[in-house]
């Protein structure tokens, strides 16, 4: 995943968890985003993207890289393997993007 990619997760995580105040500052941002990138920039950005919905519809917390890194991106690429429901889900998601 590139810069832009980490960013925009990061964005989805902090509207997901209003009261979550990391990277409140842009110097705090451009920090976490480049040590995110470092950690998920062999992930795909669809099962990145997958991995954080699944999280935040199942966390009352927001995730840090340890929760992401580790089961949850290997749980998600196992269900891509398994199915194509999640897949189905992100061509959904990108379609609403485009239209509105």
């Amino acid at each position: 995943m590139n810069d832009l990619q980490i960013k925009e997760a990061l964005a989805i995580v902090k509207a997901a968890y209003p009261s979550f105040h990391a990277f409140s500052t842009p110097t705090e941002m451009a920090i976490a985003i480049k040590l995110w990138q470092r950690h998920f920039k062999d992930v795909t950005p669809d099962i990145f993207n997958i991995a954080v919905n699944k999280w935040i519809g199942n966390e009352t917390k927001p995730p840090c890289i340890a929760d992401l890194k580790g089961r949850r991106i290997r749980a998600v690429q196992a269900e891509l393997i398994a199915t194509t429901e999640d897949v189905k889900l992100i061509e959904a998601i990108k379609l609403g993007d485009q239209h509105g």
